[in-house]
């Protein structure tokens, strides 16, 4: 009684009138599928007809959840984001130490403006860890805003002015290597 399958040929679980190719519904509770294996790693396989043999897959390990993709053969699998059970988010990584760590060769968090500015933090070779931006007319400014920080409420303090390397302090648009403007206050 509560499996129906329509003249489409779309299955419904608990519902009359399913509206996809599979659909499931449970009018009480929140969980309404669950996928066991009884290996140690759980996926589901999202593919499409331009994917190989394996798309993304969605698993689980443990109470980990990841994000994993194949090849362009589909012979490998390579795991592209994890979140642990304690919350941690891991790209590149298995094991995040960190709330958010990007692992691997020249890793970069990177936040984009809306098609304007862009920068962040990378890891680079040699020990090198850089503050950047990706372009040159992007400025690294310092400063303090509110929770959260918005342009509008933001408070400069400090300009590197990327086009030239000057710095300013209590200027946005400081004209020597180091440049303070003074209040009179």
């Amino acid at each position: 009684d509560n499996l129906f399958m329509n003249n489409s040929g779309n299955v419904g679980i608990g519902v009359t009138s399913p509206d996809n190719v599979l659909h499931v519904k449970h009018a009480t509770t929140n969980v309404v599928a669950k996928f066991e294996s009884g290996d140690t790693i759980t996926y589901m396989n999202l593919i499409d007809s331009a994917s190989d043999t394996y798309g993304v897959l969605l698993g689980a390990t443990g109470n980990d959840f990841h994000i994993t993709t194949g090849n362009a053969t589909g012979s490998t699998i390579s795991e592209r984001l994890r979140v642990k059970s304690n919350g941690n988010v891991g790209i590149g990584t298995t094991s995040p130490s960190n709330k958010l760590e990007a692992y691997g060769t020249d890793a970069g968090l990177v936040v984009h403006y809306q098609g304007n500015s862009r920068g962040g933090i990378h890891a680079l070779s040699t020990q090198r860890i850089a503050l950047a931006t990706t372009s040159s007319a992007d400025d690294l400014v310092f400063g303090y805003g509110g929770s959260p920080v918005t342009s509008a409420g933001f408070v400069e303090r400090m300009r590197i002015d990327n086009g030239s390397g000057n710095v300013g302090i209590g200027t946005t648009s400081p004209e020597t290597p180091l440049h303070i403007n003074q209040d009179s206050n």
